[in-house]
C-alpha cells in the first residue's frame, strides 16, 4: 500500500505543489521533513509552543 501526502490538502497550503508518494509512512514522512525545511523553511522537529 503507498502513503501519499499534498501540501495542498493542508489548510492555508493550496499554493504549494508539493506532493509525494512512499511506500512506507516513515519514508513519507521523510519526504514531508525535507520538503517542510526547504520549500517552507520551517523546521519539522521543532515543537510548537516551547
Amino acid at each position: 500500500m503507498a502513503f501519499t501526502y499534498a501540501c495542498s490538502d493542508y489548510p492555508g497550503m493550496a499554493p504549494c505543489l508539493g506532493r509525494f508518494t512512499a511506500e512506507t509512512e516513515v519514508e513519507l514522512w521523510e519526504h514531508i521533513e525535507l520538503h517542510a525545511l526547504v520549500a517552507h523553511g520551517e523546521d519539522p522537529h521543532r515543537v510548537v509552543g516551547r
